[in-house]
C-alpha cells in the first residue's frame, strides 16, 4: 500500500507559509501523484479557511489528483465554515456528502476499506489536556487552567450547545467505533489534530503556549489508547503546521509543514 499525505492547505488563507500556500500545495500533490501512483491520498484536514474561499473551490482541487482513492479528515477550519450556516450536529453529512460530489471520501463518516487496509479517522479534537502555564505570561491569555475552562466552556457554549469533555468524547468515542468496525485489517488511523504533546513547541511564546491547548490530546493518558489498537500500522495527523515524526508502539506522523507531501509504504 502506498499512500500520499497531506494536511492544511487553507486554501486561499492566509498561513505562515503565504496565501499561495494552498494551491502550491494541491499542485505539488498532483506532481508527486503522477509520478509516485499512490494507492490512496489523504488529506488531514483545513482544506480552507473559513474566511476565505468556499470549500468546494478546495475539493475542486483535490478533484483533480490522479488517484481513484481520494480520503480526507475534517478540521476545525473546515467544520468552522459549515457551522456559520448549520448545525454542528449536522457538519458530517453536508462535508461528507460535499466530497463525494468530488470523489472524496469523508472519514469522519466512517472508515474506508481497501483490501487488507483500512483508513479510520476524524477531527480528533482536543480536550485541553497539551496546555500548560506559559514561562511567558501575558494578559491576553490565559494563566490558569481554571481560566483557560471558563474560556473554553463559553467558545464552545456558544458554538456547539456542548462542553469540551463532551464534544471530544464524541469524537473519540466514533474513531473506536471505526476501529472496532476495521478488526482484523492493517490500519491507518487519521486525525486532524495532534495525539501527543511530543510534536507542539513549549515556551516559544505566550500565544505559542495557549495555542498548544487547542492543539489536540494527550492518547497515552487515555485509559483506552487508541495507539494500542491491534492491527495499527501508523497514526497520521496535521494541525500544528509542523512535520514530526514520532516512533512509538507505532510510528506517529505529523505531515503540515512546508515539506508536503509524504509518501509512505506499507
Amino acid at each position: 500500500m502506498k499512500i500520499l499525505a497531506f494536511s492544511d492547505p487553507h486554501v486561499g488563507g492566509h498561513t505562515k507559509f503565504g496565501k499561495e500556500f494552498g494551491f502550491e500545495l494541491f499542485g505539488k500533490v498532483k506532481r508527486v501523484a503522477e509520478k509516485e501512483k499512490p494507492d490512496i491520498v489523504v488529506c488531514l484536514g483545513d482544506l480552507v479557511d473559513p474566511d476565505a474561499l468556499n470549500m468546494t473551490i478546495a475539493l475542486e482541487l483535490f478533484q483533480q489528483i490522479p488517484c481513484e482513492h481520494k480520503l480526507m479528515v475534517a478540521g476545525n477550519n473546515d467544520i468552522e465554515q459549515i457551522i456559520r450556516t448549520h448545525k454542528f450536529s449536522e457538519h458530517i453529512q453536508l462535508i461528507a456528502m460535499l466530497a463525494k460530489r468530488f470523489g472524496v471520501t469523508l472519514l469522519d463518516a466512517g472508515p474506508f476499506t481497501l483490501g487488507d487496509y483500512a483508513f479510520v479517522g476524524n477531527f480528533g479534537f482536543y480536550d485541553l489536556s497539551l496546555w500548560e502555564p506559559s514561562i511567558h505570561p501575558s494578559d491576553k491569555y490565559p494563566k490558569t487552567k481554571d481560566a483557560l475552562i471558563a474560556n473554553a466552556k463559553k467558545i464552545h457554549m456558544d458554538n456547539f450547545g456542548l462542553t469540551v469533555a463532551e464534544v471530544f468524547e464524541g469524537y473519540q468515542e466514533a474513531l473506536r467505533s471505526g476501529l472496532k468496525q476495521v478488526a482484523g485489517k492493517k490500519i491507518v488511523l487519521c486525525t486532524h489534530t495532534v495525539p501527543t504533546p511530543d510534536m507542539l513547541l513549549y515556551g516559544h511564546s505566550a500565544k505559542y503556549d495557549f495555542q498548544n491547548a487547542w492543539m489536540g490530546f494527550d492518547d497515552s493518558k487515555s485509559a483506552d489508547p487508541l495507539i494500542n489498537t491491534p492491527g495499527l500500522q501508523m497514526w497520521l495527523c496535521g494541525h500544528d503546521h509542523r512535520n514530526h515524526r514520532i516512533e512509538k508502539k507505532v510510528p506517529m506522523i505529523n505531515v503540515s509543514g512546508r515539506e508536503q507531501p509524504h509518501i509512505f509504504e506499507i
